[in-house]
């Protein structure tokens, strides 16, 4: 049963702490971030606990997670969908899983300044670009995937691309700080390409499914800088919000998902609407234990928490919110931020 709580923001540094300790429980000896019961994860998740660790300013703890990153990248730049461990489970390749590494790499150096270790792992970000560029399509979208016999998806997804859009940004700066002229510009014209994929959202996107039916992919596109159009983000937030509750994962279900109301908070603080995110942010505060470790997820036809399980990349979905609505890193305006025509320069 959910528990009546009331978040302040007396309660914010204790509730990081908390998330960062959960986090590192959770870390096993190779580095990866479990995500699930079955002690699986995806090399997204993965990364998206490694940010709630830098956040949490567990440094030691998030390096050894990127080291993860770096010791278990394959020839062609790519990483498996699914791990247990450091053993492969599904053998698909992602371009979103390729593309994020960037994005929790910049999020270390604005957090901690460390650019020798921005120096070490470059090459092994640059070897998923590579991966990432065989990927675009004639549209400038990216497949979403390459099966274990090496065939291409004939699918691009709405939330991967937008996710993929911002993890290119984050590569932009690094490169920048690099001195690497070269991936800045590459890094612009795919971004052109996916920019002018989403100016036909109808015909280059959801080819095979219609996922509209998940809330993703009404605000990924604003999350992650990616134009859109705002009379129908408010319309879908509308749809999926459920009054004192949070953000439904699928639209047909009576069930609210912690990361997703996260997200989607963080998309509504970038687009200006920092009352809107602090309300949801109180919301899913109470679909927590004792603790204030967030569970997945609520039925709230049931009124039960389900699954019954608390995922690392939950947990860093939270600590990303917390450290964008108060300040907690010098990176908190990572997501908030957007590649200026000064930054082009």
């Amino acid at each position: 049963m959910k528990l009546a709580k009331q978040f302040t923001n007396e309660k914010v540094a204790d509730l990081a702490l908390s998330l960062g300790k959960f986090l590192l429980k959770k870390q096993a000896n190779d580095g990866s971030l479990l995500s699930k019961d079955d002690g699986t994860h995806d090399p997204w998740d993965h990364l998206e606990a490694v940010i709630g660790l830098i956040i949490a300013k567990e440094f030691d703890a998030a390096k050894l997670g990127l080291q993860w990153m770096i010791s278990n990248q394959n020839t062609d730049g790519s990483w498996y969908n699914t791990y247990k461990k450091s053993r492969p489970v599904q053998k698909n390749k992602q371009s979103n899983h390729a593309a994020y590494l960037a994005t929790a790499s910049y999020y270390y150096y604005l957090a901690t300044g460390d650019r020798e270790y921005i120096e070490e792992i470059y090459p092994t970000i640059k070897n998923g670009f590579s991966f990432l560029r065989s990927m675009q399509a004639s549209s400038g979208a990216f497949a979403w995937s390459i099966d274990e016999e090496g065939c291409l998806a004939d699918d691009y997804l709405i939330a991967g691309n937008s996710s993929i859009f911002k993890s290119l940004e984050c590569l932009f700066h690094l490169a920048k700080i690099l001195k690497d002229k070269t991936t800045q510009e590459q890094c612009i014209r795919l971004r052109e390409g996916i920019q002018r994929a989403f100016r036909n959202v109808k015909d280059n996107f959801d080819l095979t499914i219609d996922r509209s039916r998940f809330s993703m992919d009404f605000y990924y596109p604003a999350l992650c800088g990616v134009p859109f159009d705002k009379d129908l983000f408010f319309t879908s937030l509308n749809s999926f919000y459920v009054e004192g509750i949070g953000i439904k994962c699928v639209i047909e279900e009576p069930w609210v998902t912690v990361a997703e109301s996260c997200e989607c908070a963080l998309a509504l603080l970038k687009i200006g609407y920092a009352d809107k995110a602090k309300k949801l942010l109180q919301e899913v505060y109470e679909i927590s234990d004792q603790n204030n470790i967030p569970f997945m997820g609520w039925q709230y036809k049931e009124e039960i928490f389900w699954p019954e399980e608390q995922p690392t990349w939950t947990a860093g979905a939270m600590l990303i919110l917390l450290d964008a609505l108060f300040k907690l890193t010098g990176a908190s305006n990572l997501f908030l931020d957007s590649i200026t025509s000064e930054d082009k320069q």
